[in-house]
């Protein structure tokens, strides 16, 4: 369907890692292509005449950032009967493995020329017999220079347990929300996943919770913005142990899982958006005010307080506190799937699937993954989605992120 880049390099950079546990920091491919204009695809014969050298690191933007001010935020949401796990995890610099075999991260936040990649920070070896591939692009939106919001997680362990998330940051402050999020969320996946009462979707519920509870309390003690900052979450979670993987959601970045059968059926999240009924009669109930609206793409909505002051694309997300007293929840939605021998999985920011369907995505998987591997298929799909974005608005480009993981027997082929 679209063409494929061509990546000319890999660069591993090792940095420090704390207790003597080795780390690098993996950047994303060298692509070609010119990132100004929509009218070629990335890879493109038609396109190859000079190299955008995307994954230039950003990092120490960070530090050019104005000082913070704290806000007063509103009370606090989230409810003490849900607290999962003895520990509270703070940001902080060092190892981003605790009980993990293998760790994966974005750097999120960094301000970037637009269409640039995120860095991916690593620690640990993949295990053998899988596979993850992440490309995160940051969108362009009018500007010279462009923060990229999203944030990819991963985590595996020792006993097999596999967790990987997309968070997806939105208003101004969102990127600290996406970034602080994705160091409690994939943890508190994975000691969900050891429930001893069988229960794992509601354990699973209470891990949104207390990350929730983690990122309420961390933004009052740092001072960043929930009140109208806040991020969508999806996960793919596999659990040996079980015998299940979790498609788990909140907000409006989606996940699926599949095998390699062409044709063959698929598991898929669906968005969290208000004009969905019941999301809409619990939000209307708590006093929130919604609009709908219709496109080409179809029905659109926004979720506001009595004031009409602030707007939420979705009806369920974590942050966002000025509407979280008007309806709208963190909590996911969850699907249990059966574990099989070789399974594909795909997680992505709303970026990703705005203009390209599940499907679309999965059947594209299912024919290029074996023969290209991850790392070229994540990156024709992000360059796709960017192509469709501006087609359809050439003046804005969300962040696009797309994470796939393959374990199983077909994952040695895959990369």
């Amino acid at each position: 369907m679209w063409d494929l880049p061509f990546v000319f390099n890999i660069h591993i950079v090792p940095v420090q890692a704390s207790k003597g546990r080795a780390a690098t920091l993996l950047t994303a491919p060298i692509v070609t292509g010119a990132p100004w204009t929509g009218a070629t695809r990335l890879g493109s014969k038609a396109n190859s005449s000079g190299i955008n050298l995307s994954t230039l690191s950003a990092v120490l933007a960070l530090a050019a950032c104005a000082p913070l001010r704290r806000r007063k935020l509103g009370p606090k949401l989230y409810s003490a009967a849900f607290r999962v796990g003895p520990r509270d995890m703070s940001l902080r610099s060092g190892s981003i493995v605790q009980d993990s075999a293998f760790a994966l991260r974005s750097i999120c936040g960094t301000r970037t020329e637009p269409y640039e990649h995120s860095e991916l920070q690593t620690e640990g070896t993949c295990p053998s017999g899988a596979s993850v591939s992440a490309v995160s692009a940051a969108g362009f939106k009018g500007r010279a220079s462009s923060v990229n919001q999203d944030c990819v997680a991963v985590r595996s362990h020792t006993d097999g347990r596999w967790v990987a998330c997309v968070l997806d940051g939105h208003g101004t402050e969102g990127h600290l929300v996406a970034a602080r999020v994705s160091t409690t969320l994939p943890r508190l996946i994975g000691e969900a996943l050891l429930q001893s009462s069988g229960d794992v979707p509601a354990a699973l519920k209470a891990a949104f919770a207390e990350a929730e509870r983690n990122l309420e309390e961390a933004a009052e003690r740092e001072g960043f913005d929930v009140e109208t900052s806040g991020c969508a979450a999806a996960a793919v979670a596999l659990s040996p142990d079980t015998g299940k993987a979790y498609l788990i959601s909140c907000g409006d970045c989606q996940a699926a899982v599949f095998d390699s059968t062409p044709g063959g059926a698929f598991e898929v999240t669906c968005p969290h958006k208000a004009h969905d009924p019941a999301e809409n009669q619990r939000i209307r109930a708590a006093g929130g005010f919604i609009d709908v609206r219709s496109s080409v793409q179809g029905l659109f909505s926004r979720v506001y307080p009595p004031s009409r002051q602030f707007g939420l694309a979705m009806s369920r997300s974590f942050g966002d506190l000025c509407v979280k007293r008007h309806g709208v929840l963190a909590e996911p939605s969850v699907v249990e799937l059966p574990l099989s021998e070789d399974i594909c999985c795909v997680v992505g920011s709303d970026g990703l699937f705005e203009f390209i369907t599940p499907a679309e995505v999965v059947n594209e998987l299912r024919t290029r993954w074996p023969a290209h591997g991850g790392t070229i298929c994540a990156e024709a799909l992000v360059s796709e989605a960017r192509e469709r974005w501006l087609r359809e608005d050439g003046r804005y480009c969300d962040d696009v992120t797309c994470l796939l993981l393959r374990v199983g027997q077909g994952a040695s082929r895959a990369d």
